[in-house]
This record gives structure tokens, C-alpha cells and sequence, in this order.
């Protein structure tokens, strides 16, 4: 089983006015794939779930399940299941029969779909609160028991949209795991909507990336950190986020060019051709960027202005000429919040982007011997 989204344009007429809610976008989740959509508020990203699940028509573009155009297919003929953020119990129902509606609209013998209902409720980890009401059950077995309705007619995909936004840190990955869990045993495609980009990264075996309607990269978790395709990619894409410093380019001969940071020029090649003009940005991760406390050591110079704990990590914050840089994980605890430091780093881990499109140019260099931080200088 796959579902393909083909050139999806979904517009909103807004009294006099239209919005543009997705952007002619574009790919195909395989079978058994855990594929999330993610990107902030406002994306696009539950217009093209709604469009999936038939709950929306898109403007252009089609909706293909297996190899058929479903889009003008009406929703409960598509064979798709889906959960929404807000899981909406029927407070007069007991467990057994929330989970058992969706069989029951479908004429399923009720007999039949109270045993499926238990069997799900097994599943789940649930089966001590068949007979309980919504009213009686935590946030938890709420979103266990919305989980069970969603897969108890055996869907041929699963789509769910932000389904752990409103429970609190140590339930949402208590969840995760189910999730995943379900995923697994279902073996169909799970298309999966948040904004949280570390749901995204945690449970995905892809993930688009999507902002202001278009789709800005997809890829492998590994894949959008270690090599995003742009600047927003870059950010939106790791916590802390990496940092995005402006550089100058020159040519170094070739098919090579400079990069002068700071002052220090660095030869490297690029991946996708010559920039237009000879802005560019420098994106390094903070993990692969050390603070000295002698302010002539490093690359930049600035003033440690904040120092955060992170678990076991520290993050600082330098402020630079033009901007700052974030560093985790402080090799030393001499470091005074507003003395004035240097930054470090190798140039082997840099990426580097267009400064006017935001398209990466150069990603870090693979297979090199890398020297710690405070070598590198």
C-alpha cells in the first residue's frame, strides 16, 4: 500500500480574497513508511493531511492510494483512518463502544465489532477500562483509547494530525512509543502531522519539511540534519538550532572558491555549482563549536553573554559582530557570563549556503580526521 500527492494546490477563498494554503507539492509514502509532515503554524501541513483523508478537495492535483486517483473519492470509501488533535470521546459512550463506533457506521455485527473492540483494546493496554466512560479516564488512556478507535477496522493507512499537542513532556514519549509500536504492527503507511520537530526526528523513517505551503526538503532524519537543502531546512531542524553566520566568497581557482570568516580564509568545493554574487552563509552545529576564554584563540571574538543548562549539557551564547553563535556542551568551567571569549570550530564541519536563495551550496566534509574544537585554531 502507498499514498502519492501529486502536484497538491489547495486554495482558500476568503471573502474577496484567495489563500494560498499548499503549493503544488509533491511526493510518496511506501508501504509501512512513518512519514511526517512538519513545519510551523500555518504551514500547510493539516490542509495536505485533510486533502489525504478527503476531508478537504484540493484546488488542483491528485490523491493516489495504491495506484488509484482517490481524490474526488469520498472519505470513508478511501479505506483510510484518521486521528485528530482533538480525540473526541462520546462522553455517553463507554470505552468499548467509542472504539467500536467506527465498525458500527460501517454495519459491522455487533458482536463482531465489540470482540475487534476488545482485541484493540488488548493492543493498547487498555482492556481493565472497557466499561469506564471518558469522564473517568486520565489524558493517557484518553489518547490510548482514540488510538484504538482510529486502528480497529485495520485501515489501509494511518493519518494523524498532532495527536499528542495537548499532553504534557513524559506522556507524549510514553505515547511515542505506542505510536511507533502500532505502526509496526499495523504494517500500512502512517502519514503523521506535528510541529514539534524531535517527534519528527524520533519517530519518522522520512520527513517533509514544509513552510508557507511549499515542501522545503525531505529526507531521512539523518539526512535533513546532516544535509539540508536550504537555510530553513538548517534551522528548522535541530535543537539547539545551528548557527547561520554571513561569510565572504572568493575564488579559489577551479572549482573551488574561498571563505573568508572573521578574517580566516578556508579553500572548499562546492557541491552545487557557483553562488550567484559572494554572500554566503556559514551554518555550523553547536555541538561542533567550542568557547575559549583567551579572546584571540578562536575564529570570532564576542561576549559570552548566557550560559543555560541543558540536562547534562551547557549552551552558551556568544555575541558576535554580526549576530551570535550558540556552543554546547562548554569544555571548561572557568567561563564568566559577559567576559568577552572566542569562538571555535572546525571548518571540515560547515555547511554553507547562498546568502540571498538560502539553498546549501557545501555540507561538512565526510571522511576527514577531524581535531577537537580548540586544535582546530
Amino acid at each position: 500500500m502507498t499514498v502519492e500527492v501529486k502536484s497538491l494546490t489547495k486554495i482558500y477563498q476568503v471573502g474577496s480574497s484567495e489563500e494560498l494554503a499548499v503549493d503544488s507539492i509533491d511526493f510518496e509514502i511506501g508501504a509501512n513508511e512513518f512519514f511526517t509532515l512538519v513545519g510551523p503554524s500555518g504551514c500547510g501541513k493539516s490542509t495536505t493531511l485533510r486533502c489525504i483523508a478527503g476531508l478537504e478537495t484540493p484546488t488542483s492535483g491528485q490523491i493516489l492510494v495504491d495506484g488509484e486517483d482517490v481524490t474526488q473519492t469520498a472519505p470513508n470509501n478511501r479505506g483510510l483512518a484518521m486521528m485528530f488533535q482533538d480525540i473526541a470521546l462520546y462522553p455517553h459512550m463507554n470505552v468499548v463502544e467509542n472504539i467500536a463506533y467506527p465498525l458500527k457506521v460501517r454495519g459491522v455485527d455487533k458482536t463482531e465489532r465489540q470482540e475487534r473492540a476488545r482485541e484493540v483494546a488488548e493492543l493498547m493496554q487498555i482492556p481493565e477500562l472497557l466499561n469506564k466512560y471518558p469522564g473517568e479516564l486520565s489524558g493517557g488512556q484518553r489518547q490510548r483509547t482514540a488510538i484504538a478507535r482510529t486502528i480497529v477496522y485495520n485501515p489501509s493507512a494511518l493519518l494523524m494530525d498532532e495527536p499528542l499537542s495537548d499532553l504534557d513532556a513524559q506522556l507524549k514519549v510514553e505515547i511515542r512509543k505506542e505510536i511507533q509500536r502500532i505502526h509496526e504492527r499495523a504494517g500500512v503507511p502512517t502519514i503523521y502531522v506535528t510541529h514539534d520537530q524531535s517527534e519528527a526526528l524520533s519517530m519518522s523513517d522520512r520527513i517533509a519539511v514544509m513552510n508557507d505551503g511549499h515542501v522545503m526538503g525531505i529526507g531521512s532524519p539523518d539526512e535533513l540534519y546532516e544535509s539540508p537543502e536550504n537555510t530553513f531546512v538548517a534551522a528548522f531542524i535541530g535543537n539547539p538550532s545551528i548557527n547561520l553566520v554571513p561569510a565572504t566568497l572568493g575564488d579559489g581557482g577551479g572549482d573551488r572558491v574561498t571563505v573568508d570568516l572573521g578574517g580566516e580564509a578556508t579553500e572548499r568545493e562546492l557541491t552545487e555549482g557557483r553562488p550567484v554574487g559572494t554572500d554566503v552563509e556559514v551554518g555550523i552545529r553547536p555541538e561542533r563549536v567550542d568557547v575559549l576564554p583567551d579572546p584571540d584563540a578562536g575564529k570570532l571574538t564576542g561576549t559570552l553573554e548566557l550560559i543555560e543548562r541543558i540536562g547534562d549539557r551547557r549552551l552558551a551564547t556568544v555575541d558576535i559582530d554580526d549576530g551570535e553563535i550558540r556552543a554546547l556542551n562548554l569544555s571548561t568551567d572557568t567561563l564568566a557570563e559577559g567576559s568577552t571569549v572566542s569562538v571555535a570550530f572546525d571548518w571540515a564541519d560547515v555547511h554553507l549556503f547562498d546568502g540571498e536563495s538560502g539553498e546549501a551550496l557545501a555540507h561538512p566534509i565526510a571522511d576527514v580526521q577531524r581535531n577537537e574544537p580548540t586544535e582546530s585554531v
